[in-house]
């Protein structure tokens, strides 16, 4: 899996929890990509807007077919819903 990744300058400001919540975020997204994608790329973008902090994981592969979500997933929208964020899938 080749990845590519694209972070803004100004994230060595983030308060640490975020950083940590993050990482974690991507990590599972690319564990995801890894098992379930079947892709060759995979893309992370992370910027700021304002006092929010967004990403984007990319692939190449076959998609996010929707129907049941497994515990991964699940666990990004309560890592992030705990700090008020969001996830969305497409």
């Amino acid at each position: 899996l080749a990845i590519e990744v694209d972070v803004s300058s100004d994230l060595g400001t983030l308060d640490p929890d975020v950083a940590q919540l993050a990482l974690r975020v991507v990590q599972e997204a690319v564990t995801n990509v890894l098992r379930h994608a079947a892709a060759a790329t995979v893309r992370i973008e992370l910027r700021r807007a304002g006092a929010t902090l967004l990403g984007r994981i990319l692939d190449d592969g076959r998609g996010f077919a929707g129907g049941r979500s497994g515990g991964g997933l699940e666990s990004i929208v309560a890592r992030l819903a705990a700090r008020g964020g969001q996830l969305e899938l497409g």
